[in-house]
């Protein structure tokens, strides 16, 4: 009895022999396109095993087809939905707990102006005081 295991990768990706296939066909090797792209004549290869942009974006640009379409399995655990909001996105929960609209809440020009006309340098804990300029 033979026990069946699963393929590693999903039979809609290329194979590797079809991606060197399409390369041949287009006049190039591996290791000449490689070169072309200014890397080690052997780094490309990488790319048919394991994940890696830029090699794709190369070995896709020379085939004359889309990164996508011959590892899509790659792509598709790419492009997910990030977590985070960008910093732009401000939420009304943020505007409610009074978060200032900059990142900082306090500015060095913030601590800088002090209420007497005499100016007073900002002191950090181990480090040297910052010289404060009156605006």
């Amino acid at each position: 009895m033979s026990a069946s295991h699963p393929p590693k990768k999903p039979a809609h990706d290329w194979h590797r022999a079809d991606i060197v296939a399409a390369l041949h066909k287009e006049g190039w090797s591996l290791r000449e396109l490689s070169r072309q792209s200014a890397l080690s004549a052997g780094t490309l290869k990488a790319a048919l095993d394991r994940p890696w942009p830029k090699a794709e974006r190369i070995i896709a640009t020379a085939i004359g087809v889309a990164p996508e379409s011959i590892w899509p399995s790659r792509y598709k655990r790419r492009h997910f939905k990030p977590v985070l909001s960008r910093i732009s996105e401000r939420t009304e929960e943020t505007h409610q707990l009074g978060a200032p609209e900059s990142g900082l809440s306090t500015t060095v020009d913030d601590v800088c102006r002090p209420k007497s006309p005499k100016t007073t340098p900002i002191a950090f804990p181990g480090k040297e005081p910052l010289p404060c300029q009156r605006a």
